[in-house]
């Protein structure tokens, strides 16, 4: 094991890079010890892409960093037809409660998914989405989005500014964000979706097929 003594400025150097009062359970670490009991090596790891290494400096003293993991970026064109809640919907094309809460997120001017959502609406979403070493680690932005359904239509742009401020937009240009919530309880929509309880008035409609294009960037 590594004594309180040894430890200290192991912590102390990774404080620089990494709060941890923001470890979590799971959270893995591994550390090489010389003969002398002296940490040469550390490294803690959060997710596949925050991990934190510390290393022995010509000085003695430890240096710490948060590693430069790449990664690649697909930009994914996805149709859905809603069957039952948002969640289960995109579900079943293939995505996961992560990008549902986005979309209630971006769409929360709009589109109130307990009141307006009907069994046959249709949502197309270009999002972006990341992985690491061929796997799938999570989704980035949402760059556009429809929801159509009987209550109309809404489209979503993402758009950055001169100044590299990013926001959504509609297709008339006007920022997505209205003065008043379609429903005021977004951020419950959003832990709703995530546990599938956005739900719409019963029917049925076969899912849409989930349809990829991709472009890679690291």
């Amino acid at each position: 094991g590594i004594d309180s003594q040894t430890a200290a400025p192991l912590i102390r150097a990774m404080g620089e890079v990494f709060d941890f009062r923001k470890a979590q359970v799971g959270d893995t670490f591994t550390a090489k010890v010389n003969d002398e009991g002296l940490v040469t090596a550390f490294t803690y790891q959060q997710s596949p892409i925050d991990v934190y290494e510390v290393a022995t400096a010509p000085d003695g003293h430890y240096d710490a960093r948060k590693k430069k993991v790449p990664t690649r970026v697909d930009v994914a064109h996805i149709g859905c037809a809603i069957k039952s809640s948002l969640y289960e919907s995109l579900q079943r094309c293939g995505e996961g409660s992560q990008l549902a809460a986005q979309v209630i997120d971006i769409f929360a001017w709009d589109v109130d998914f307990y009141q307006d959502a009907r069994e046959g609406d249709n949502l197309k979403i270009i999002v972006e989405k990341i992985s690491v070493d061929g796997r799938f680690l999570q989704y980035g932005n949402i760059i556009a989005a429809e929801y159509s359904g009987k209550f109309g239509r809404s489209r979503i742009f993402q758009y950055a500014d001169p100044e590299g401020r990013e926001g959504y937009y509609s297709a008339d240009g006007q920022s997505a964000e209205k003065e008043f919530l379609k429903s005021p309880l977004k951020y419950t929509r959003v832990s709703a979706a995530a546990s599938g309880e956005v739900g719409i008035r019963r029917g049925i409609k076969k899912a849409a097929p989930v349809v990829y294009t991709a472009a890679a960037k690291t």
